[in-house]
Order: C-alpha cells, then structure tokens, then sequence
C-alpha cells in the first residue's frame, strides 16, 4: 500500500524531495488505506496492489532506465489486463519516433515489456504445457468462472450493460460500447503521453483496461490512488495560481458575476462561490 501512494506521488510530482515524497506518503496513504478497492483487496487477498505497483514501478524510472518494461511485462503475465500499457507505450513511442526519428523510452519500455511477457508465458509453457494450453484454448474465454456478469460488484462496461439489460451476456452491445469508448480513452492517454503529462495518460490507461475488461470486481480499482493523488495536485495547483477551483469558471465565478448583475439595486455584494477568503 505505501509502495502504491509513494510511487503515485512520484509519478504526479516526479520534483519532489526525498523527504517530501516520504512525508507526503505516508500522510496520504493513512486515509487511501480506506478506500473501499484498497481495504477489499487487502481484506480478500488479492494482487491488485502488487500489478499496480509493478507497472508504476516502469513509469516511474529515471529516462534511459534498462529495467524500466520489466514490472509490466511480468504484471502482464499473470494478468492480461495490464498488456494494455504495452499498447499505450507502443502507440505513443511509435508517434514520438515520427517526430524525432529517435529510438525514446516510450518504445524501449515497450519493446523490454513484451520481451519480458514473451519469455515469461513461453517458461510456464515449458513448465506446464497441459496447463498453459488449459488457459489459452479455454479458460481465457471463460469469463463466467470467476462470478456473474450482472452482479453489481462488476464495475466494467459489461457489468453496466448486464444490469440494464437484464441478463447475464450484453454480448455484441457489450463489445462495440467497449470498443468505442475504450478507443476514445485510449486516444485521450496516447494525446497526454505526447505533450509530456504523463501521469494523466497512466491514469488514464489504467482506468479504460478495467473499463473495457469483462470482469472488473469493485477491488480491482485500486488505481483511485493515482487518480485521487492526481486530482488533488491538481486542484491545489489551480487553487494557487488562480485562486478558485479548477471546476469554477474565471470569467463567471460560478455564475457570481451574473447573479449580481440580474441582482436588483439595493444589494451590490458580489457573490464569488469560489473565491478564497482573504487572509490578514
């Protein structure tokens, strides 16, 4: 859990000190601890923690990093789910290399990523050919092993479908609403990954591979973590610069400066819903 909050603050403010990042951890992870897919999954003992961990492990590496590709290829092993990071790193390293004509991180995490997912599935093929091939033939399209679609703790595309449909297999409805929105997601994390926020395109990525996934159980989203540390920084970042919140417009104030206008004559206070108050 404290690996997940410190390298998330990495990841959102990659210039902090070593004693801020600490300090900052620790403070914020005392209150994510109780996020409901955080305490589920230590409660259930589940991985999640461990996958998000291993892939923010790679996006956090100093550039030029030789190790960085490992934590996802070996999370993309025993969990399909994170490859999509794979697709993200690719995408984006491919459109860098366009531009730069230059072999980037981007591409070299991707390329270290699938090596490593490659060598690891082919050594447990080895190891356990029945198996293996058990998982790749079958299994793998076996989604109703782990529980039913409908059930509300299935928080992907297919579980919402599910339940408005009322039935346990949106089928065609569910992959083309996968296909569209996760492609416009996708679309969103590779635009963030070329102009340099990375975190934003992480986060992003991270949120449509549990959107677009057959089954994704309500512990499954521990990333919240990134996304709330993320949201925060954010937000005090807007706070400081412009003094109000990054939802409330500058030039209406949150519809303060029209109110006063339609406001008859006889009050001339000015309503500024978001404007912080003076300090002396």
């Amino acid at each position: 859990m404290v690996a997940l909050v410190l390298l998330s603050v990495r990841l959102v403010r990659p210039s902090l000190s070593r004693a801020d990042l600490w300090r900052t951890t620790f403070w914020v992870a005392a209150v994510v601890v109780w996020c409901e897919p955080v305490w589920t999954t230590l409660r259930y003992g589940q991985i999640n923690l461990l996958i998000a961990v291993a892939v923010l492990w790679d996006l956090t590496r100093r550039e030029g990093s030789r190790w960085a590709g490992l934590g996802i290829g070996l999370a993309t092993a025993v969990k399909l789910t994170p490859g999509l990071f794979v697709v993200l790193l690719l995408v984006a390293g491919v459109l860098l290399w366009r531009r730069d004509r230059s072999w980037n991180q981007w591409l070299r995490t991707a390329a270290t990523a699938t090596g490593v997912f490659l060598g690891t599935t082919l050594a447990v093929v080895v190891a356990l050919p029945a198996d293996s091939k058990r998982f790749w033939t079958e299994t793998l399209f076996e989604t109703g092993r782990v529980g039913f679609a409908e059930e509300t703790a299935n928080q992907s595309i297919r579980g919402v479908l599910a339940r408005l449909m009322h039935t346990d297999d949106p089928g065609t409805w569910w992959a083309v609403a996968a296909a569209l929105l996760g492609g416009a997601a996708m679309v969103v994390a590779v635009r963030a990954a070329l102009r340099g926020d990375r975190a934003v395109a992480v986060v992003v990525c991270a949120f449509t591979a549990l959107m677009i996934s057959p089954i994704s159980w309500s512990h499954h989203w521990v990333w919240c973590v990134p996304l709330l540390i993320l949201l925060a920084d954010r937000a005090t970042h807007a706070w400081r610069v412009t003094g109000q919140w990054p939802w409330c417009s500058r030039r209406s104030r949150c519809g303060g400066s029209r109110t006063t206008r339609a406001a008859p004559n006889w009050t001339r206070t000015r309503v500024r819903c978001c404007s912080p108050p003076s300090i002396r």
